[in-house]
């Protein structure tokens, strides 16, 4: 069975384009282990013996990665990520629905596209202008009514930031002419062929070429005997 995430063409070039960016890198391993494990899976194989060694998360890299004042940078690591929570939290949550949304409906609507998130970002900014007109002219906006307001454009930019960080330019866009094509039965509705057809260019009549044949004639003296 293929896979139809494409998980390995994803891996290699996300791996191929990470260079030394480490979240790069950790996304392109994560991909490669899931197109290992899938293969695994299609060949009856099972789960691996040992267990995928990935680069460390933002925050294990930030927390563990330090030989002095571990504890200093643990703690430092946990307020990095609550305060992303907090000024990002319904818009990561909204980008991470988004793309899973699309990478489930994969097979029905084809591959995950950037560009098509990108434009539908452009969208979401129109409308969040829009709102934030009318409620303008209702009134001042308190801090909090801009927070709102950011949070769908910031989770649809960053559903698109994230269909092009897993790799899904690497996915060819026409995936149909990957499928089987149909067979199409035709039982008795067929039209019988013609017993005779109509040439399309003029037939000249064949020549008939003649043959001399030399045919001796017999003779009519009689002969005399002695």
């Amino acid at each position: 069975m293929a896979d139809p995430h494409y998980t390995q063409a994803r891996s290699a070039w996300v791996l191929a384009r990470a260079g030394r960016r480490p979240a790069a890198r950790r996304r392109g391993e994560r991909l490669a282990a899931r197109a290992r494990q899938v293969a695994r899976y299609d060949a009856g194989a099972g789960d691996a013996a040992v267990a995928e060694v990935t680069t460390r998360s933002r925050f294990g890299r930030l927390a563990a990665e330090r030989d002095e004042h571990r504890g200093r940078w643990t703690v430092l690591a946990a307020l990095v990520e609550a305060g992303r929570l907090v000024v990002a939290g319904p818009a990561i949550a909204l980008s991470w629905a988004i793309y899973g949304t699309w990478y489930r409906q994969v097979p029905a609507w084809g591959p995950l596209r950037w560009r098509t998130l990108a434009w539908a970002t452009g969208g979401v900014v129109v409308a969040m202008l829009m709102v934030a007109g009318v409620a303008w002219l209702g009134g001042e906006i308190p801090w909090w009514g801009w927070w709102l307001l950011a949070q769908p454009v910031v989770g649809a930019g960053r559903a698109a930031w994230l269909a092009y960080a897993y790799g899904w330019e690497a996915v060819p866009t026409a995936t149909a002419a990957a499928r089987p094509t149909p067979i199409r039965v035709r039982l008795g509705d067929a039209p019988a062929l013609p017993t005779t057809t109509t040439p399309t260019e003029p037939v000249a009549a064949p020549r008939i070429r003649a043959v001399r044949v030399r045919v001796p004639a017999p003779t009519t003296e009689k002969r005399t005997t002695k």
